[in-house]
């Protein structure tokens, strides 16, 4: 009894290990999407999260949100380089692009600044057009979202750091450096496989 009840007691440990590597890696595959992913859209990837968070709370995905975010960069730029649309439209919601030295403002923080006057304009047309042309196709699908305005969006990044949700610089940067190797790892027992496989190949051919 003694024996079989130290072997199910290494079984347990074994598995409970197992289970907490497994969830390890999923955890940090997680990061490395998030912190990736955050440098594609332009904002930080504190932001990221809290965005996806909200989105999640609002009904919407991350990848519409995503998509907005790259769209909204893209036409702050136009702004930047003389697009008279693109000034006009952001005159009229009397949301500043440039900072005192004279750089774009974030994304982030331009997109705040839109999601209150969505707020304001409430349903209608005119939210419903400008929202495309800023957004892009996926402008339709951050109305909820952005129904309560800047600090809707902010309180539910709030609620995402009460919860202890929210992953570090210093969490992420791990996460990206595992996946990586695992990606390094993969490729190279991949080349040995190419190696055995150009020799045994034309044997049996």
């Amino acid at each position: 009894v003694g024996m079989l009840g130290a072997a199910i007691a290494g079984l347990g440990l074994a598995v409970a290990i197992k289970t907490i590597k497994h969830a390890g890696i999923e955890l940090a595959i997680l990061g490395d999407r998030l912190a990736k992913q955050a440098r594609m859209v332009g904002v930080t990837a504190e932001q990221y999260q809290g965005f996806e968070f909200a989105a999640k709370r609002s009904g919407t995905s991350i990848t519409a949100v995503a998509n907005g975010l790259k769209k909204l960069g893209r036409v702050m730029v136009d702004s930047r380089n003389g697009s008279r649309q693109m000034t006009e439209t952001f005159a009229a919601l009397g949301i500043e692009l440039i900072k005192e030295d004279g750089t774009l403002r974030d994304v982030n923080d331009v997109f705040l600044d839109f999601a209150e006057r969505s707020r304001e304009m409430g349903a209608s047309a005119e939210r419903t057009g400008v929202t495309m042309l800023l957004l892009g196709r996926s402008g339709t699908e951050l109305t909820n979202m952005m129904s309560q305005g800047s600090k809707g969006i902010t309180d539910m990044k709030d609620v995402l750091e009460e919860l202890g949700a929210v992953m570090s610089e210093d969490f992420l940067r791990s996460s990206e450096e595992l996946v990586d190797v695992q990606a390094d790892l993969e490729h190279a027992f991949r080349g040995v496989k190419i190696g055995a496989g150009e020799e045994l190949i034309p044997a049996l051919s």
